[in-house]
């Protein structure tokens, strides 16, 4: 790692002395921050302007030039600093017009009117006493959950922002919090002059799960290019706020930009090999072929019934139910588990088996096809299976041909979004029973005032307003007093008495406003009750 000191006057362009770099740009990527003056960074796609205070990040393919005097201090990997260096030294020889400005310390033939000072970091060795001191103290205070959870959020706002891939999936946005959160917490243990870094295995998950849904890698390393400024940011933001007897801030920013740059350069290294391991277990695997066809039904040309029927060995001329099954973690044995779950669901529809895909570390893919339009009640006895197993299941409406296939996993996979969000993790959820509250869940803050004004007399931590808003709810659904006392094993009176005992807190009967009162009961069986109603 180098570490850089740059003067730039208002108009310095280093375009000129770029030429003949692959596009005309420089290659090798520079963080720091900008003391003084504003400084552009030019892309073949965007102009981006850093002015003093914030950090930057300047990936591969870029051109920097000065919109007024500025001065920034930079750390640069040593390796592709020095090949631009014998650029510019190349340069130099062909162009000596304006010659080279720098310090004592200079490393030669910079550009014209270019002053920088340079010299090379050592990143673990050579500590300071008080330096030490301040990582130790930086380790425990950085550890803490709140601080790893504001990290993570910041981080992964960003990362969510740009690449929708991710933010559109929630199954890869859990796993996005999780590779964030576990990374910071190895690179806060790697502040130890003793600690040899480790790649935590949520990273790994990650990476598993964009491979197996045949994302390009360029999305893996999106995330890990978006990141760095907000990553940069943060640290810059901690080392503004050191105490006065903290030791010197340059010293903290060599020390611990070096070594945020080397832990995220060595996680894009070790992803990108996690990555193509699993590509390739894909390629040498029958599951491949599989997988192409099914994600061909699900996109925008999708093959013949005939030809899917047979390279799936799954009639897709019947009735299909689709479903998502996923698990908390990722292990050695999740799949397999996972497995047994899509099994269960098959058995329970009347099939003897699923058409199943492992999409991601952590979630499963399936579907089942019935001649006949099955009975998702039938469902209702796996949820105590689920939750003995630690998985839950989204399960979408049945309905026939290649259509039914498209349409019900984009059911069961707008279920399992729910679900995902629900403070009350239900093991099994059906979109046939969710459909309103799927469809209203993006507008909260008008979900949560009408649960208010809808069953806020329901609402509040009584075990006695828990059994009304169930009963309340298997009431609306079944529209019987003995289907409802029969689902909750209770008998029929007290069914009675719960209703009423609801109407009178309610003030006015259930068969008034019955839609918007079991919208909202649904809603806080999953997501509690608002404050506001309580």
């Amino acid at each position: 790692m180098t570490s850089a000191f740059v003067r730039l006057p208002a108009g310095a362009d280093l375009g000129s002395a770029l030429v003949g770099q692959p596009g005309d740009l420089c290659q090798c990527p520079h963080r720091g921050y900008i003391q003084k003056g504003r400084v552009a960074s030019s892309t073949r796609a965007v102009d981006e302007v850093y002015e003093a205070g914030p950090a930057f990040y300047w990936a591969p393919g870029h051109t920097p030039h000065a919109l007024e005097d500025a001065e920034y201090a930079e750390f640069l990997p040593t390796g592709e600093f020095n090949a631009l260096i014998d650029h510019f030294k190349a340069q130099a020889g062909r162009d000596r017009s304006g010659g080279v400005q720098h310090c004592s310390d200079a490393q030669e033939a910079w550009p014209p009117t270019v002053t920088a000072r340079v010299r090379g970091v050592e990143l673990s060795e050579n500590r300071s006493e008080a330096l030490t001191a301040w990582a130790q103290d930086f380790g425990k205070m950085a550890s803490q959950d709140a601080l790893v959870d504001s990290f993570t959020e910041r981080v992964d706002a960003v990362i969510t922002k740009q690449i929708p891939e991710i933010a559109n999936d929630p199954i890869l946005v859990q796993d996005l919090h999780r590779s964030t959160r576990a990374e910071w917490r190895e690179f806060v243990e790697s502040l130890r002059e003793d600690h040899r870094l480790v790649r935590p295995g949520q990273g790994a998950d990650l990476a598993r799960s964009l491979a197996r849904r045949g994302l390009d890698l360029g999305i893996l390393l999106k995330v890990y290019r978006v990141s760095q400024q907000s990553v940069f940011q943060f640290l810059t933001e901690i080392i503004d706020g050191a105490s006065e007897d903290a030791p010197a801030r340059d010293e903290i920013l060599v020390f611990l930009w070096g070594l945020g740059g080397q832990w995220m350069a060595d996680a894009v290294e070790s992803l990108i090999e996690t990555y193509y391991e699993e590509r390739r277990r894909l390629r040498d695997d029958a599951a491949v072929r599989r997988a192409e066809t099914i994600e061909a039904l699900l996109g925008d040309a999708p093959p013949s019934a005939d030809d899917a029927t047979r390279l799936l060995d799954h009639p897709l001329s019947h009735w299909q139910t689709a479903y998502v099954v996923w698990a908390p973690e990722a292990g050695s044995s999740t799949t397999e588990a996972m497995l047994d779950i899509a099994n269960a669901v098959a058995q329970a529809l009347g099939a003897s088996r699923s058409l199943t895909m492992v999409a991601g570390s952590r979630d499963l893919w399936c579907w089942v096809a019935t001649p006949h339009e099955p009975d998702l009640a039938q469902l209702a006895g796996l949820a105590s299976a689920l939750q003995h197993a630690g998985m839950q299941a989204a399960i979408g409406r049945p309905d026939p041909g290649i259509q039914g296939f498209r349409t019900s996993h984009a059911e069961a996979r707008a279920a399992e979004s729910l679900a995902l969000k629900a403070a009350h993790g239900r093991a099994l959820v059906r979109f046939d029973e969710e459909e309103l509250l799927i469809l209203v869940s993006a507008q909260e803050t008008l979900m949560r005032r009408m649960v208010a004004r809808e069953v806020g007399p329901l609402c509040g931590a009584d075990k006695n307003l828990a059994l009304l808003r169930e009963t309340v709810l298997a009431y609306l659904t079944t529209l019987s007093i003995e289907a409802t006392a029969e689902q909750l094993f209770v008998h029929k009176n007290t069914v009675r008495y719960r209703i009423a005992r609801a109407e009178e807190l309610l003030g006015h009967p259930l068969s008034q406003r019955s839609t918007q009162v079991e919208l909202a009961l649904r809603w806080v069986s999953l997501f509690g009750a608002p404050s506001d109603a309580i």
